[in-house]
């Protein structure tokens, strides 16, 4: 699967998310600004010459939010990031356009256009792109976690790539405490150590779950993790510790059970079931009491 983006493209990089989540490989064919969108091989492809585009075996698609809900209809495992209910989905769209007609196509008047065109941004372009953020902070994100409800949806990464820009931009944030939070859903924090095999093995159910994980190297060998703001985070100064949102956690094992039960699309990986679960619990204690301690003494 071809895609054809910019990096620095909010519906590009929430095509990339989509993507992720769903655990497609893309081939990323980058365009510059430099004319290469208007070259007759990219036309034939796009005639409307835009990003990002999606070559999926013999269909071409543009527009980012029907490449998000078509690869999130066709790929998904089952229906929870665009729901075949109706009910549910035009929630979904709803929000699709609120972010391609409202918020979007604000901040792009606030910011963009001088950014491409020259000149100041238009002060009446920030009032407005703070009307549609106090919109989206105080209707749509108010009282669940995501989106739509408590569940990530393609909504979210149309949403996320948008406000992403926005808050790189230097637009004051400090008023939208629901979008504050949302946002940091998006961002864990992972200190970790490459060599370190419980390190590995989080980032191995981060990957496989399509979590994006912000990850900070810390050097044992030199002490990092025995400085204050370290310890402060972890008392236990272990590695891996992850942070999500306000949540602090440290041993390996733990990590990836409460990933998996907070972010898988099912309860494959870590069953609901006892009676299914304590042979994974068994395992996970064998590995840490015997095996892995076994190997550490040895090596």
């Amino acid at each position: 699967m071809d895609l054809y983006y910019f990096n620095m493209s909010p519906p590009c990089r929430a095509v990339g998310l989509c993507a992720k989540t769903l655990g497609i490989s893309l081939n990323k064919v980058i365009l510059l600004l430099t004319g290469e969108h208007l070259k007759p091989e990219f036309l034939a492809i796009n005639p409307q010459h835009c990003i990002p585009t999606l070559v999926d075996g013999d269909l071409k698609l543009w527009e980012s939010r029907a490449i998000c809900t078509y690869l999130a209809s066709k790929y998904g495992k089952d229906d929870s990031l665009y729901p075949n209910n109706p009910d549910k989905r035009v929630l979904i769209d709803r929000l699709l356009y609120f972010d391609m007609g409202v918020l979007f196509h604000r901040f792009r008047n606030y910011f963009t256009n001088p950014l491409v065109k020259g000149g100041a941004p238009d002060d009446s372009a920030l009032e407005s792109t703070h009307e549609a953020l106090k919109w989206f902070n105080d209707y749509y994100l108010d009282g669940h976690d995501f989106c739509v409800g408590n569940n990530l949806t393609v909504a979210d990464f149309s949403l996320v790539a948008t406000v992403s820009s926005i808050i790189e931009s230097g637009i004051d944030m400090s008023k939208y405490p629901n979008i504050t939070e949302w946002v940091k859903r998006f961002t864990m924090d992972l200190y970790y150590f490459n060599w370190s095999p419980p390190c590995r093995a989080v980032g191995l159910i981060a990957k496989t779950l399509g979590i994006s994980l912000n990850k900070k190297v810390t050097l044992l060998f030199s002490g990092e993790h025995l400085k204050p703001e370290f310890l402060a985070i972890n008392p236990q100064h272990s590695i891996p510790t992850l942070v999500d949102g306000d949540l602090k956690l440290w041993e390996s094992r733990a990590i990836c059970t409460y990933l998996a039960s907070k972010y898988g699309k099912d309860d494959s990986l870590y069953p609901n079931n006892p009676d299914k679960r304590v042979l994974i619990d068994r395992l996970l204690y064998f590995d840490m009491g015997v095996l892995f301690q076994r190997f550490w003494n040895y090596y």
